[in-house]
């Protein structure tokens, strides 16, 4: 379990753009079936309980462009309600997620304040020493969860940059990105159950 101060820690720097694999229940009566539902996370001590510190989900940077993404930074909009839990594409990882061992982890992206419109621009926009800034904060960031947790990529691109940096002291796995066109959802929630399953019985290969 997470502890308290950690967790008022990572609400305070990164609620406004991070995560948690939680979802309220889907409502087909309402828009992205419910995607967007807030009451997961308007009581703190409620949804520490459903936290899980295992494993960390790792995206490679929000989508988007900048001004938007630090106009949200500074919105006063409720924590951790935005990024992974806003569109029709974060309603494939909640379904792909739900029932396995990675509901209740914690989101995140590796480059946080580089939100491009596709991949290919954002290897445009960084160099190395953004990369090592990223993962330095990113490292700060896992600390405040676990010193065991295991590190699942969500995609290739992302994969290569924390196997670059970080594979000596961390596990890490990686799933297809949610966002991937011909996503087939009950292929990619197969994919999850199949790695947790391998992981939870220590099977690391």
């Amino acid at each position: 379990m997470i502890k308290k101060e950690n967790y008022a820690k990572l609400k305070e720097k990164y609620g406004n753009i991070a995560s948690w694999a939680i979802w309220d229940k889907p409502c087909k009566s309402k828009k992205n079936d419910n995607i967007s539902g807030e009451e997961w996370c308007l009581n703190d001590d409620e949804l520490m309980k459903n936290i899980k510190t295992k494993y960390v989900l790792v995206a490679l940077n929000p989508h988007g462009d900048e001004d938007a993404e630090q106009s949200k930074e500074h919105d006063n909009i409720l924590p951790w309600s935005q990024n992974f839990h806003t569109s029709a594409n974060d309603r494939k990882l909640r379904d792909a997620v739900r029932g396995t061992s990675f509901e209740g982890s914690y989101i995140t992206d590796l480059f946080k304040r580089k939100p491009t419109n596709g991949e290919d621009r954002l290897k445009k926009e960084i160099n190395e020493d953004d990369e090592k800034k990223a993962v330095e904060e990113l490292e700060k960031e896992i600390a405040l969860i676990s010193d065991k947790t295991i590190l699942i990529a969500l995609g290739d691109k992302v994969f290569n940059y924390l196997n670059k940096y970080l594979s000596g002291p961390y596990i890490i796995r990686k799933i297809r990105h949610f966002a991937y066109r011909f996503l087939d959802p009950k292929e990619y929630h197969d994919e999850i159950v199949d790695l947790t399953d391998r992981l939870d019985k220590k099977i690391i290969r």
